[in-house]
C-alpha cells in the first residue's frame, strides 16, 4: 500500500476514534467529600492516614466503586487494526488506602464488585489499610477494595 494512503487511512481511522470517544463518553458519578471528622457513614481515603486530595463520604451499600470518579487511574488496551488503543478512567476501585468508620457504624469491604471475594468488616477507623490483613498486595487489603456494605446504627 503506497504511503501516502496508508497515512491517509491512519488519519481517518485517528479522527473516527476520537469522534466515536467523545459520542460515548458518559456522566460518571461522584461521591460526596468526606467530612472531618466524619459524624455518620464511613469516609474513604486514596492514601493512608486519611491522606490524599481527594476523599468520599458514603452512607449506603455500593456493589461497584468503578462505577464513581476518583483518584486512581485505571488503563484498557483494545486492539485495533491500526495498533493498540489505551484509554484510561479515574474511579475509586482498588483505591482506597485508609478509611474512617463514624461510631456506631460499620462496613463490610469486599475485594470484588458484587460484594464477592474476601472481606474484612470495620467497626473503627482503619488509617492504613496496609495493616489490616488481607489477600491483596503484600497480604493487606491496601488497595483493593471494589465493593462496601455500610450499616447504619
Amino acid at each position: 500500500m503506497p504511503r501516502q494512503i496508508r497515512s491517509q487511512r491512519l488519519v481517518v481511522v485517528f479522527l473516527f476514534s476520537l469522534l466515536w470517544t467523545g459520542a460515548c463518553t458518559r456522566v460518571v458519578p461522584t461521591l460526596p467529600l468526606a467530612p472531618s471528622p466524619v459524624a455518620e457513614g464511613v469516609a474513604l481515603f486514596a492514601d493512608a492516614n486519611y491522606q490524599g486530595e481527594i476523599s468520599a463520604h458514603i452512607l449506603d451499600s455500593y456493589s461497584d466503586l468503578s462505577k464513581f470518579a476518583g483518584p486512581c487511574t485505571h488503563t484498557t488496551t483494545t486492539r485495533t487494526e491500526i495498533g493498540n488503543v489505551s484509554s484510561s478512567t479515574f474511579d475509586w476501585e482498588d483505591c482506597i488506602s485508609s478509611i474512617e468508620v463514624a461510631s456506631g457504624w460499620r462496613a463490610i469491604f469486599y475485594e470484588d464488585r458484587n460484594f464477592k471475594g474476601r472481606s474484612v468488616e470495620l467497626t473503627q477507623d482503619a488509617p492504613n489499610l496496609q495493616l489490616v490483613p488481607g489477600n491483596c498486595s503484600h497480604g493487606t487489603f491496601n488497595d483493593c477494595i471494589s465493593s462496601v456494605r455500610v450499616f447504619k446504627p
